[in-house]
C-alpha cells in the first residue's frame, strides 16, 4: 500500500468518526429540546430522577451505565423517559 493510499484510507476513517460524533450530538440535543417540552416545568426534576436511578446503577454496573449512556440507547427519549419515571 502506497502512503497515498494510507492517507487517503486514515483520512476516510477521520471523516467517518467526525460524522458519528456529529450524529450523535445532533441526537443528544434532539433529545433534550424533546424532554424539555415533555417535561415543561418539572425538567429539573426529571432530570435528577434520571441521574439519581444511573447513580445507583453505575454503583454496581459501572461499564453497563457508561456504555448505555454513551450509545443510542442514552440519547433515545423513550429511554430516558422510562429511566426518570424509575428513578421517581
Amino acid at each position: 500500500m502506497s502512503q497515498e493510499q494510507l492517507q487517503a484510507m486514515t483520512n476516510l476513517e477521520v471523516q467517518r468518526a467526525n460524522q458519528m460524533v456529529d450524529m450523535l450530538e445532533t441526537q443528544k440535543a434532539n433529545t433534550l429540546a424533546f424532554l424539555k417540552q415533555e417535561w415543561g416545568n418539572t425538567f429539573e426534576q426529571n432530570k435528577a430522577a434520571y441521574m439519581g436511578l444511573m447513580n445507583k446503577y453505575s454503583e454496581k454496573f459501572p461499564d453497563a451505565v457508561k456504555d448505555l449512556q454513551v450509545s443510542h440507547a442514552g440519547s433515545n427519549p423513550v429511554v430516558l423517559l422510562m429511566a426518570a419515571e424509575l428513578g421517581r
